[in-house]
């Protein structure tokens, strides 16, 4: 079920994270690029505060920074297309 807050969300571009070694400092950095969310398997960063265009800096500052990212994908999911995942289609 979602929440108004995720709700709001829906069709906004957010960025998915994985990395190996995730701790405050890595929080703090990605903070700068919009509203950080620790979702138990990596990062979420919603209400994203960059360009599109930039992403691919917040990448190059986890990588020089020491980071072991797994997985960086940005994404936006329409209600439709949650709708779609939650019943399985």
């Amino acid at each position: 079920m979602l929440d108004r807050k995720e709700l709001n969300e829906l069709g906004r571009e957010r960025i998915s994270i994985e990395i190996d070694n995730l701790d405050d400092r890595l929080l703090a950095i990605l903070s700068r690029y919009g509203d950080v969310k620790d979702t138990g398997n990596g990062i979420s960063i919603t209400s994203l505060r960059v360009d599109k265009k930039d992403y691919p800096n917040i990448l190059q500052e986890l990588v020089q920074a020491g980071y072991k990212v797994r997985k960086f994908e940005p994404s936006g999911e329409s209600l439709e297309e949650y709708f779609f995942n939650a019943i399985g289609e």
